[in-house]
């Protein structure tokens, strides 16, 4: 279902991965279990699952062996 969500939500093109965070944070689904604001005014945001937003965007990209590290990287 998630897979499948995001899917949709991105058919048209290929998120970046804070586009993908930004997403999520605005969806009760994900926020506030996986991830949520701190202080949303100042766009500070926590992981609360890091590894789960981690394999969110890895199903996302195809990559199955994605881990928090490499996805916290790509949003360098």
């Amino acid at each position: 279902i998630i897979f499948l969500y995001y899917s949709l939500l991105f058919s048209s093109k290929e998120p970046a991965p804070l586009e993908f965070i930004y997403e999520m944070l605005s969806n009760p689904l994900y926020n506030p279990s996986i991830l949520k604001w701190e202080n949303q005014n100042e766009g500070v945001f926590r992981f609360v699952q890091s590894e789960a937003v981690a394999q969110l965007w890895g199903t996302l990209k195809s990559n199955e062996n994605m881990t928090y590290e490499k996805l916290s990287r790509a949003m360098r």
